[in-house]
């Protein structure tokens, strides 16, 4: 491998796409842990229903929060991919100057 490019501004429209995912992922989450509290528990209140709510209960909790990790996963690469972007950007401004200061 002799080297690398880096584009800075692609990684910054990736980072903005990524960010623009996260947030679309969010808001169908929050419609869907709306849909769900409106949900009527079929299941009854005898001890099979209630064995059975307690069950989904801890089952629709899980499946929140892990969603909810993804959109926050999403989110933190997002930002780690802009970090990036604007980390090489500096640098390459920062050397291209140094160039043409040493030139002169």
């Amino acid at each position: 491998m002799t080297g690398f490019d880096v584009d800075p501004d692609s990684l910054l429209r990736a980072s903005t796409a990524m960010q623009t995912s996260a947030d679309q992922l969010d808001q169908a989450l929050d419609g869907f842990v709306n849909s769900l509290s409106s949900i009527v528990e079929p299941w009854g209140a005898d001890l099979l229903g209630q064995l059975i709510g307690g069950g989904y209960a801890a089952i629709e909790d899980l499946a929140i929060k892990t969603y909810s990790s993804i959109v926050d996963g999403l989110d933190s690469f997002a930002e780690g991919i802009e970090d990036m972007a604007t980390t090489y950007g500096g640098t390459e401004e920062s050397t291209t100057s140094n160039i043409r200061s040493a030139g002169e």
